[in-house]
């Protein structure tokens, strides 16, 4: 009888001590999520460090060269367009092809000539020009002007249609979120630089422009 009054006042200790317990940490647990957790609105600090600052270009100024892309012209809408290719460079299969879009005032033959070396790894390049003046605009420049200008192009080199991809610089960076977030254009991935596009339009055109310099 003794050791079964042992056994029987051990377990009650280990219950109210497992109670006092349970009920210390659940105060102790309101009270970090009163204090500590949820604190106060935190507070953006900026910090400049020059110190840190790479070599600056010595100029700005480019010119891509003229003769080395021939331009390939299309109607669209009433309109003459143009755009530049650069065939891949692949001896079997369909390569992938990368659309190229340009940032104000340039026009496709600039991406080109910064892209050209990818050509040799097999992918197939197209860079359009925009219609007005290197400014994108979703009322001329939409997707139905890409798609039209995809199945020129496909008369150049046939490519993988799986595999379209978008990149765009500045506000040719805008225009190819336009496309990829408020169309349904069908580009399989989009990369960006320079460019950023706040929402989709809904009732007026959208022009696209730099929200940088001129590039």
């Amino acid at each position: 009888m003794k050791t079964i009054a042992i056994r029987l006042v051990t377990v009650l200790l280990l219950v109210a001590l497992t109670v006092q317990l349970s009920s210390g940490w659940m105060a102790v647990a309101g009270w970090l999520r009163t204090n500590v957790l949820q604190g106060s609105p935190g507070v953006l600090a900026v910090s400049t460090r020059p110190d840190l600052n790479g070599p600056g270009p010595q100029t700005d100024s480019y010119s891509p060269p003229k003769g080395r892309f021939d331009p390939y012209h299309f109607e669209f809408a009433g309109q003459s367009r143009q755009f530049f290719a650069l065939p891949a460079v692949i001896e079997t299969g369909l390569p992938p092809l990368v659309i190229l879009l340009h940032g104000s005032g340039r026009d496709g033959r600039a991406m080109l000539d910064m892209w050209s070396e990818i050509a040799a790894k097999g992918v197939f390049l197209l860079a359009p020009d925009a219609l007005d003046a290197g400014q994108w605009s979703a009322a001329t420049d939409g997707p139905d002007f890409l798609s039209a200008f995809v199945e020129q192009a496909y008369g150049i080199q046939a490519f993988d249609r799986e595999s379209t991809y978008l990149y765009g610089h500045s506000a040719g960076a805008s225009m190819a979120l336009y496309l990829g977030i408020c169309t349904d254009f069908p580009a399989r991935a989009i990369a960006v630089h320079a460019g950023v596009l706040p929402d989709c339009p809904t009732l007026s055109p959208l022009v696209l422009r730099p929200s940088v310099r001129k590039g």
